[in-house]
């Protein structure tokens, strides 16, 4: 059985006993220990909420499909940053957390800083395009498309690319394609 499901059943029933005791007190109009109680409900939730959801979520979430970085890989620092994407063109995969998989992209970094991207599924004929801008900030490769800001450090693996999360898991593989290919 799950632990996580366990804590927070205990954590229920601990709720539901306290609000139960909380309840009485106040119908006999003992206000010191209901507002013990109400302390205790307080605290109860708050951890609750505080080391069981993050732990639920974490175990949870879709991104189980990224592994870790191994330690052969060598970090892309700032200033290589740049001459790794200015101007450059990048195919390659990337886990997609809005539809929960990995798929294709090829994309674009301007040295004027604008991205143009295509990409699509790995199983399937659906495709689609997106614009952006791109920069370093700090060691690492920021993008923003639309809303969404993202930035994430580069690694050299192999005999291309990788890009991590901040919890060092791989969520994204690419190559820089020669000029001729330039999207």
């Amino acid at each position: 059985m799950d632990i996580l499901l366990v804590l927070a059943g205990l954590a229920g029933i601990t709720l539901l006993a306290l609000m139960a005791w909380l309840v009485r007190a106040v119908r006999g109009k003992q206000w010191v220990p209901a507002l013990v109680l109400t302390g205790a409900v307080g605290v109860v939730a708050g951890l609750g909420l505080v080391f069981l959801l993050p732990l639920y979520l974490d175990h949870h979430l879709p991104d189980k499909s990224l592994e870790p970085l191994p330690q052969t890989a060598i970090k892309v620092d700032g200033s290589n940053l740049e001459a790794v994407f200015s101007g450059r063109a990048h195919r390659g995969t990337l886990f997609d957390a809005e539809r929960e998989t990995w798929v294709w992209f090829e994309e674009n970094h301007a040295s004027d800083g604008t991205i143009a991207g295509l990409g699509g599924s790995l199983t399937g004929p659906e495709t689609w395009s997106w614009n952006g801008t791109w920069g370093v900030e700090e060691e690492e490769l920021c993008r923003t498309y639309g809303e969404r800001f993202h930035c994430g450090h580069v690694f050299v693996l192999d005999d291309g690319y990788v890009e991590t999360d901040h919890k060092d898991r791989i969520d994204m593989r690419f190559r820089v394609l020669p000029d001729a290919q330039y999207i």
